[in-house]
C-alpha cells in the first residue's frame, strides 16, 4: 500500500506538470529566441519562419566599402540603389533593412558592421500642397499685383541672365504654351520603377521663372536658363522625394554649375541631405527654399531651416502674411505667394498660393545679383538691405528682412 501511495503521488505530480502552461525559453536557459530587432550582427534564417509580408526599413548610407556591402547582404540587408555623389565626395547607397526589422535596429546594425560609413533614414520630402482659387486662371502678363509689389518691371524680364537657375521639383510640362521656347534643361532623377510625379507643381514653379512674355503667365526672368531636376515620384495622390533622389538632384545641379537652386519642398532633418547642401553652399551656389506651412512639428520645415539656406515666406498683395506661411528665425525674406498666376497641367493656367511660389521670386533676384558679379553672400546682403521692412523693425520671424524688391538690380535694357 505504501508503494501504491508513492506511485499515485508521482503520477499526480506528472499530470499536473503536463497541465501547467509552458514558459518561453529565456537566455538563462541556454537557448534564446530570435529577437525582432536582431542586432547581434549575425545572419540567421528566422525571416523564413513565417510567410507574413513584412516591411523593410529604408535607409541611405554613404561611404560603404565593397566588404561593407557584402557583410550587410549576408546579414539580410538589400542594396536597392548605389552610386557616387559629387557633393558628398563618397559612395551613396539606398539600403533596405531585413524584413520586419525596425529602422532603429537596422541603423544600429549598419553602424556596427560598417563603422566607416554614415547611415540615416531615407527621409521622405513632399512638395507643398497649394490651393487653387481659379482653375482657369487669369492672364497675368506684366500687370500682376504680385509683380508690382516687388517693383519688378518688364525691363528686368528682358535681362539676358548669365547665371543659370536650378529647380528641384516634380515633372515640368515643356509643351505648355507658356514654356514653349524657354531655355529649360530637364533630368529625371527618380528610379525607373517609380511612378512619374504629377507635372502641375513643377510646371507652375518653373513658369514663374521662365514663363514666356505675352503668354498667359509672366516669367520673372524668361531669358534665364533653367535646369529642372525631377526628383519626385507619385505615391497614391501625393508627390514625394526621398533623400537618395534629392542628393542625386543636388549632384546634377552642382555639376551643371547653376548659381542658385530653388527647393519648394519640405520634410524632416536628415544629416546626409544636410551635408550635401552644406558642401554645395561652400562651392558658392546659393540655395533658396520655401519656408513651408505652419506646423506644430518642430522637426519639419527642412531644408529651409538649414544654416545658409535662404528661406522664403509668403505675403499677399496687401503685404499681409499668408496663413499658409511658416514662421521662424530662419526666415530670410518674404515674397508674393497668394493669388499667383502660374502655368498648370493640361496647358492651362491656375491661380494658386503657397510659399512654393514665393521662393522663385527670391531665387530670381539672387540669380540676377550673381550675374552682375556678386557672390551669393553679397547678393543676399544687398537684397536684405533693399528689402521693404515689414512687421517688426529689422529681421523678424514672419517676414525675415522684409519683402524682396527688384529695385536697384542691374538695368538690362
Amino acid at each position: 500500500m505504501k508503494f501504491l501511495g508513492h506511485f499515485l503521488i508521482i503520477l499526480t505530480v506528472g499530470l499536473l506538470t503536463l497541465c501547467l502552461p509552458t514558459q518561453p525559453w529565456s537566455p538563462e536557459s541556454g537557448f534564446a529566441l530570435a529577437d525582432d530587432d536582431d542586432d547581434d550582427d549575425e545572419d540567421d534564417d528566422d525571416d523564413d519562419d513565417d510567410d507574413r509580408p513584412r516591411t523593410r526599413a529604408d535607409l541611405v548610407v554613404i561611404g560603404l566599402s565593397p566588404s561593407d556591402r557584402q557583410r550587410l547582404t549576408r546579414n539580410g540587408f538589400r542594396i536597392a540603389s548605389q552610386g557616387q555623389s559629387g557633393t558628398l565626395g563618397s559612395s551613396i547607397a539606398r539600403v533596405q533593412g531585413p524584413p520586419g526589422r525596425s529602422l532603429t535596429a537596422s541603423l544600429r546594425t549598419i553602424r556596427s558592421i560598417a563603422r566607416g560609413a554614415q547611415a540615416a533614414p531615407n527621409s521622405i520630402y513632399q512638395r507643398f500642397a497649394y490651393q487653387r482659387y481659379d482653375t482657369e486662371g487669369e492672364a497675368c502678363r506684366t500687370q500682376c499685383a504680385a509683380f508690382n509689389i516687388t517693383e519688378w518691371i518688364p525691363d528686368i524680364g528682358n535681362c539676358s541672365v548669365g547665371s543659370d537657375i536650378g529647380v528641384i521639383d516634380t515633372r515640368v510640362d515643356l509643351k505648355h504654351p507658356s514654356l514653349v521656347g524657354a531655355k529649360i534643361v530637364t533630368k529625371t532623377l527618380r528610379r525607373s520603377d517609380r511612378a512619374p510625379s504629377h507635372d502641375a507643381h513643377g510646371t507652375g514653379v518653373v513658369s514663374l521663372l521662365a514663363g514666356r512674355h505675352g503668354s498667359s503667365v509672366t516669367g520673372i526672368v524668361p531669358n534665364a536658363r533653367i535646369f529642372a531636376a525631377d526628383a519626385f515620384h507619385r505615391v497614391g495622390n501625393l508627390d514625394q522625394a526621398d533623400t537618395f533622389d534629392l542628393v542625386a538632384a543636388l549632384d546634377w545641379l552642382s555639376e551643371s554649375k547653376v548659381s542658385v537652386i530653388n527647393m519648394s519642398l519640405s520634410g524632416p532633418p536628415n544629416p546626409i541631405l544636410e551635408k550635401s547642401i552644406a558642401n554645395i553652399l561652400q562651392r558658392g551656389i546659393s540655395i533658396v527654399a520655401a519656408s513651408g506651412k505652419p506646423s506644430r512639428n518642430s522637426s519639419s520645415g527642412y531644408p529651409a531651416r538649414y544654416k545658409g539656406v535662404v528661406a522664403v515666406s509668403a505675403v499677399d498683395s496687401n503685404l499681409r502674411a499668408s496663413r499658409l506661411s511658416n514662421r521662424g528665425d530662419y526666415v530670410a525674406f518674404a515674397a508674393p505667394g497668394v493669388g499667383i498666376s502660374v502655368a498648370s497641367d493640361k496647358g492651362g493656367t491656375a491661380t494658386v498660393d503657397g510659399t512654393s511660389f514665393a521662393s522663385p521670386f527670391v531665387a530670381a533676384a539672387i540669380a540676377l545679383r550673381i550675374a552682375s558679379g556678386d557672390t551669393p553672400t553679397v547678393a543676399t546682403e544687398k537684397l536684405a538691405s533693399s528689402a521693404k521692412d515689414l512687421g517688426s523693425v529689422g529681421r523678424d520671424p514672419i517676414f525675415g528682412w522684409g519683402l524682396i524688391r527688384f529695385q536697384g538690380l542691374p538695368n538690362c535694357n
